[in-house]
């Protein structure tokens, strides 16, 4: 699932991309949290489930924490090359192994240390900041900041996701999050309303669509393994979203940057193989 995930969000950020050469940012936003909305809301009546909660709060925080995200991660991939923004974003494993040791007790390997340089160390690559690398930077450095943003809103979405599917049903989590980010991203919408063309509107359903399926796909997945380790696997849609970035975009990803992926990766690697695993079967009921 978390694979699978992996792959539906690299393509939700090459439509982001496509979408934001024609229409504003809170309308792609927008569109993202209104058609999960609607297709989360869909699915949780077919099951016939409940949608009240005694944890409506933590349902809300992490709704909170996910439009934080959006709006770090949507801003970063419309200023940066797909790959560079999404290493970039992809610090959030790291953070979300150690929140989930302080916050749910989940203790790391004895090489979550290892693990933290070497992605900090890709991250600064990527991203090489002036002040340390006395160079002229072709990122954009609002764009990076908005990227570790992501990463740090993303972390904590993680987290409360992992905690609060311990008694909601993953369903359930993926639809509040929506619930929560539609009506704050409708205001954005509006501010910079632009009357989309047929193919902007077929964008803006395909982001929400890919968004839907990314969205479930992981919240089911983060319901059955430590937090730390589910979200590593997401490593993988650097790979995709390289791809896709050279494949539409014509984006290469320097040298920098493939030497800050590695590191990267090679961080997610250790935190895969050190952090102990899950009663995957117990979760799983």
């Amino acid at each position: 699932m978390l694979v699978g995930a992996a792959v539906w969000f690299s393509i939700m950020s090459a439509l982001v991309k496509l979408a934001g050469r024609e229409l504003p940012m809170g309308m792609a936003m927008f569109a993202r949290s209104l058609v999960t909305l609607v297709f989360s809301y869909a699915v949780v009546q077919r099951q016939g489930r409940s949608f009240q909660s005694a944890e409506k709060k933590l349902l809300v925080l992490r709704g909170l924490f996910g439009l934080g995200g959006i709006v770090c991660f949507f801003y970063a991939v419309l200023s940066l090359p797909i790959a560079e923004a999404t290493v970039i974003q992809f610090m959030n494993p790291l953070l979300t192994t150690l929140l989930a040791f302080v916050v749910l007790k989940e203790r790391p390997g004895g090489s979550v240390g290892l693990a933290l340089a070497l992605g900090l160390s890709g991250t600064l690559l990527v991203a090489r900041p002036a002040a340390l690398f006395g160079e002229h930077v072709a990122l954009s450095q609002q764009g990076v900041l908005a990227g570790i943003g992501g990463a740090v809103f993303s972390s904590c979405a993680y987290v409360t996701i992992r905690r609060v599917t311990r008694t909601n049903h993953p369903d359930l989590v993926a639809f509040y999050f929506p619930l929560v980010a539609t009506p704050a991203t409708f205001v954005f919408a509006l501010a910079t309303w632009t009357w989309p063309t047929p193919r902007g509107w077929v964008l803006l359903f395909a982001i929400g669509c890919v968004t839907h399926m990314g969205q479930l796909w992981m919240t089911r997945g983060l319901a059955l393994v430590p937090a730390g380790r589910g979200t590593a696997v997401g490593y993988l849609q650097i790979a995709f979203a390289s791809l896709w970035g050279l494949c539409f975009f014509g984006e290469r990803p320097s040298a920098w940057t493939a030497a800050g992926a590695s590191l990267v990766i090679l961080a997610a690697v250790v935190v895969v193989r050190t952090v102990p695993k899950a009663n995957v079967a117990e979760r799983a009921k």
